[in-house]
């Protein structure tokens, strides 16, 4: 993964303000969160409440591999947001996929 420009994200970072990250559903999103934990950036992570089978083991291999690193964190969409304020004014990141809903198809796994 890269930034087309790394330092306007360093720059918002360490304004202390966080980051929203708006992405498009372009592949698995709980890995984004794996790399910035790696990063040292702790992100908050915006998803749907059905857990997928592949999240699942994401999870217990990060907790498993870097026992040491910050865990990414999950809040579901259909929470109320506050989470989200807290962690913008901790200086940490927040992102969410732009079809993130909490309204899914029956047969939909997220």
């Amino acid at each position: 993964m890269q930034f087309d420009d790394q330092s306007m994200f360093e720059e918002a970072i360490s304004g202390g303000r966080g980051v929203y990250l708006a992405l498009s559903h372009y592949g698995p999103g709980h890995i984004l969160s794996v790399f910035f934990s790696l990063w040292g950036y702790p992100p908050l992570a915006v998803r749907d409440r059905h857990e997928s089978a592949l999240r699942r083991f994401v999870r217990w291999r990060f907790d498993r591999r870097y026992p040491d690193r910050v865990r990414p964190r999950w809040f579901y969409s259909d929470a109320f947001p506050r989470e989200i304020y807290r962690w913008l004014r901790k200086g940490h990141i927040v992102a969410s996929s732009m079809d993130v809903t909490t309204v899914q198809q029956t047969n939909a796994k997220t």
